[in-house]
């Protein structure tokens, strides 16, 4: 004779296996340290997590009834744990990545863009003279491709920063001739760390990424969903409006486009 399971023994195993599915589908992104601002930005106790990425997630979560933890680390050492499973999501694309055959990428959030900032349009010469050792400020562990052909050739000297900040600061201090920096992050830090300050964007060598989410494969069935919300928030000014939302008119004409040196 088979017993039967009492209903209360089965109500129990219902609500542990609903909450071990819901469990399943957490997401915990890895966030840069230092600030990877517009895009993310947290304070120090990782109480406050903010910027376009975490507002774009932050919505997504609650369509789809998904918890959200962050998890602060260096660029690389988030990289290794979304490789390992520890964290399962984090702001990457897909051409920056060691291993991108082992992670899967969501579509575009928006484009990512990399110039050479000067302080003055007199140094944008120095590209056009091929003797001239070209001294750039760069961010450790970071990936550049338009750069490294320059690099590997002796043409320039990669002089490597904690942080787009300090990136700034050796700009300013005459120890590089040129930053390559993302230009939101740029124009958030004229916001918030160099008000009144000029810059000058020099299209040459401008490297042109989608921003993607990268995913472990663990959760890759949620990667159809999410490609659908991002293409929503597209579409619908979402992410533009967020942009706004952390960068301010004022900032924009503190960064000026020069034209290409001949």
């Amino acid at each position: 004779m088979v017993k039967s399971v009492p209903m209360r023994t089965l109500l129990s195993l219902l609500i542990f296996l609903a909450s071990q599915s819901h469990a399943s589908d957490a997401l915990k992104v890895a966030i840069y340290e230092p600030h990877f601002a517009p895009y993310l930005l947290f304070t120090k106790q990782q109480t406050d997590v903010s910027g376009i990425i975490p507002d774009l997630l932050e919505d997504f979560s609650r369509e789809h009834e998904l918890s959200v933890h962050y998890e602060v680390d260096s660029r690389q050492g988030g990289e290794m744990k979304l490789y390992g499973g520890q964290v399962n999501m984090m702001v990457l694309s897909k051409e920056w990545t060691k291993h991108p055959d082992k992670l899967l990428f969501s579509d575009s959030i928006m484009p990512f863009r990399d110039y050479l900032y000067v302080l003055s349009p007199d140094k944008a010469k120095l590209l056009a003279d091929a003797q001239n050792v070209l001294r750039i400020c760069t961010r450790v562990f970071y990936v550049y491709p338009q750069l490294e052909p320059l690099f590997q050739s002796g043409r320039a000297l990669r002089i490597d920063g904690t942080d787009q900040e300090s990136q700034v600061r050796m700009l300013q201090n005459n120890r590089c001739d040129f930053a390559y920096l993302n230009r939101l992050m740029l124009l958030w830090m004229v916001d918030n760390r160099f008000p009144g300050v000029r810059f000058y964007q020099v299209s040459a060598l401008m490297a042109d990424a989608p921003l993607q989410l990268a995913l472990h494969p663990s959760i890759g069935h949620l990667l159809p969903a999410l490609n659908a919300y991002l293409k929503m928030a597209r579409n619908n000014g979402t992410v533009e409006t967020l942009m706004d939302h952390y960068l301010s008119e004022e900032s924009k004409t503190s960064v000026v486009e020069i034209k290409p040196v001949d």
